[in-house]
């Protein structure tokens, strides 16, 4: 499974929109929020901007397709958990269950970096 320089490209102009929509969320979100803030929310876009589009420009032409879906499946978990946690910590209230994100969002992330750093056998 060979991933192209445009694959590659294309992986990193969605992550570089997906990190812009989050900034534009927790701007706007924030702004009724009636001046109570939460870095969860704010910080969230560093995810995605980090390790999706910052991270995609250490992807090689060849490597494992399983591997690179568990990464971004990983990333996007992560972000949502980070959106919830900032949308319940502004709310007022806490929930355990928001830590289930990121458990979940981690072992995706090592899988995904295990599949991806597996041979794949041609």
């Amino acid at each position: 499974m060979i991933l192209s320089i445009l694959d590659i490209k294309k992986v990193r102009k969605n992550y570089l929109y997906y990190s812009i929509f989050l900034i534009i969320f927790a701007f706007i979100y924030e702004s009724f929020s009636h001046g109570v803030y939460s870095n969860y929310m704010i910080f969230a876009f560093l995810i995605p901007f980090i390790y999706g589009f910052l991270g995609s420009f250490l992807l090689k032409e060849k490597k494992n397709k399983l591997g690179n879906t568990l990464y971004n499946f990983g990333i996007v978990t992560l972000s949502v958990g980070s959106v919830i946690k900032g949308v319940l910590d502004i709310f007022g209230t806490t929930n355990w269950l928001v830590n289930i994100y990121l458990y979940v969002g981690i072992v995706l992330v090592v899988f995904g970096i295990i599949f991806y750093l597996k041979k794949t056998y041609e």
